[in-house]
């Protein structure tokens, strides 16, 4: 190899430490029915990414009980039904390029306080 081609190898090698391998930027959404439901009640929710990378895996976490409707490449769909948590963080995630991100969907459910949700909470106003 030439002093110059040497030279050349060298700069590269340099300008990658220096900035880091390729990024590849994406985002993760999700979006609901409704953030708020009745005691028991059910929302639909679409997690989505734009991870420009074939084959990107994708999830959803809650402790309410949940029911796959649909996915594809890039998004999911899921029912969450008997909602009784007053509050309830859902976390939908997707990973692209080794790299995971998280957005959260709070629900708010309200009405009923028994738990066979028979008794209504007063009124507020």
């Amino acid at each position: 190899m030439s002093r110059r081609g040497h030279r050349a190898w060298c700069l590269a090698g340099l300008l990658l430490a220096l900035c880091g391998p390729p990024t590849h930027s994406f985002e993760v959404k999700v979006e609901g029915t409704s953030s708020e439901v009745g005691y028991g009640g059910t929302v639909l929710l679409n997690c989505s990414s734009n991870c420009p990378e074939e084959g990107a895996s994708g999830g959803l976490e809650t402790s309410l009980s949940k029911e796959w409707v649909a996915q594809g490449p890039g998004w999911l769909s899921i029912r969450l039904h008997n909602i009784t948590e007053p509050v309830s963080d859902v976390f939908c995630f997707f990973s692209c390029f080794r790299e995971r991100k998280v957005v959260t969907f709070r629900v708010l459910a309200y009405g009923a306080g028994s738990s066979n949700g028979s008794q209504e909470w007063g009124n507020l106003a």
